[in-house]
């Protein structure tokens, strides 16, 4: 028994010591003075105290030892898709939002400067926060900024905000955030320079870096639900056809070094088929990966591959239909892990790859929900 019970019990025994059983006393008469009643009731509310008090202690004592219960991320039912839509001869670079159903542009927004434009866009999977990465015009372009753009619930642009991280000299190939919104997984490269990936904590402004080997890119980077793993593409540019490898890294244990020997195997590309997109489905457990299938250098056809994250096995491969340019791959989940947006449109996996298409999207850049 600590002191703090202790200190309880002498409070119980003092409390008791108030009443005497022995003692006698004569019945109440009708007539019972308001002090009288007030003296009576003093001791039934110390020990009200006290047990209350004993009850509270005890809770703290329960909150304290009890490891408590991780918080489960809640995600909604996609109702907008944001697209980064490039410049023409009249309009510059701007975002789009359109709702799923039907197609209507429920907000856009403008790049201020003409030189840049919104070149990628990501979710976090709560339909309104997205990261937008700002780059310089044309395919060769060298730098970037991320920014964070935020929805209202009617689509509509709320505001755009930098997040402090920025590449004055790369290119950004792929983002994912965490689970939490804290972290930022991203992969740059610049002609064959500088070729990486790392992730960026918003709040200490720390990063990890971990080097990719030449000639191999890193693409397609998704976050396990927990936000203790990060499902990656491993290609080649320029094989035939680039072929690839899907991996998971645990930043957390592997915090530098090579992305290949840092992180495990979950699946190869077959013959004539090249992996360059990874969605972790919301259990945690298994992952969709995008696989664009070629003959003679032409693309003649996508699956997404369903697969297990531990044992590599494949339990589906869902055919969807191929857009003009399958490049780059658009691939985007939700939380229940049946529909998947692609730049085709939206895929219903429990439906054989039944696509809904999204108007208004042709000619996006990128896409996300």
């Amino acid at each position: 028994m600590n002191e703090f019970e202790s200190r309880l019990r002498d409070a119980l025994h003092a409390t008791a010591d108030t009443v005497d059983e022995y003692k006698e006393r004569p019945l109440p008469s009708h007539a019972v003075s308001a002090g009288t009643s007030s003296r009576r009731l003093i001791p039934v509310l110390a020990a009200v105290a006290v047990l209350l008090l004993l009850a509270g202690a005890l809770g703290v004592r329960h909150l304290l030892h009890d490891a408590p219960k991780p918080m489960r991320k809640t995600f909604v039912v996609p109702k907008f898709v944001v697209a980064a839509m490039p410049a023409s001869k009249t309009r510059p670079s701007r975002l789009e939002v359109r709702e799923i159903q039907g197609g209507r542009l429920a907000g856009s927004r403008q790049i201020a400067d003409r030189r840049l434009q919104f070149s990628q866009v990501v979710g976090s999977g709560d339909g309104r926060t997205f990261l937008v990465v700002v780059s310089d015009k044309g395919p060769d372009s060298c730098s970037a900024e991320i920014r964070r753009l935020t929805l209202g619930p009617s689509g509509a642009i709320e505001d755009i905000q930098p997040t402090g991280l920025s590449f004055p000299f790369s290119a950004v190939r792929d983002l994912a955030i965490s689970p939490d919104g804290r972290r930022i997984a991203y992969s740059r490269t610049c002609a064959g320079d500088q070729n990486d990936m790392g992730v960026y904590d918003t709040v200490t402004r720390a990063k990890t870096t971990w080097t990719i080997p030449t000639p191999q890119f890193v693409s397609g980077l998704a976050w396990t639900p927990d936000g203790r793993g990060l499902a990656l593409v491993v290609f080649t540019p320029g094989a035939d056809p680039a072929g690839g490898q899907a991996r998971l890294l645990s930043p957390g244990r592997a915090s530098q070094g090579d992305v290949v020997s840092s992180s495990s195997r979950i699946l190869d590309a077959s013959p004539g088929a090249w992996l360059n997109a990874i969605r972790v489905g919301p259990d945690g457990r298994s992952a969709a990966v995008y696989a664009i299938y070629y003959s003679k250098q032409r693309a003649v056809g996508t699956k997404v591959i369903t697969v297990s994250l531990t044992s590599g096995k494949q339990s589906s491969a869902v055919p969807v239909p191929i857009d003009r340019d399958p490049m780059p791959a658009v691939l985007e989940s939700e939380g229940s892990g049946r529909y998947l947006l692609t730049q085709a449109g939206v895929v219903d996996l429990q439906q054989g790859g039944r696509i809904q298409r999204i108007a208004g999207l042709s000619g996006a850049l990128d896409i996300t929900w």
